[in-house]
């Protein structure tokens, strides 16, 4: 956990909190593709 706070937490809570709505959704497929995803 105190690898993570010092690497990529910083960058996941910056996301989170300056980040706006979307209406569009995505997933990754098995093979690392990025596609519309069917809700």
């Amino acid at each position: 956990m105190r690898f993570y706070e010092h690497t990529d937490g910083p960058n996941v809570r910056r996301v989170l909190e300056n980040s706006r709505s979307a209406d569009l959704m995505l997933e990754m497929t098995a093979n690392g593709e990025y596609r519309l995803a069917h809700s």
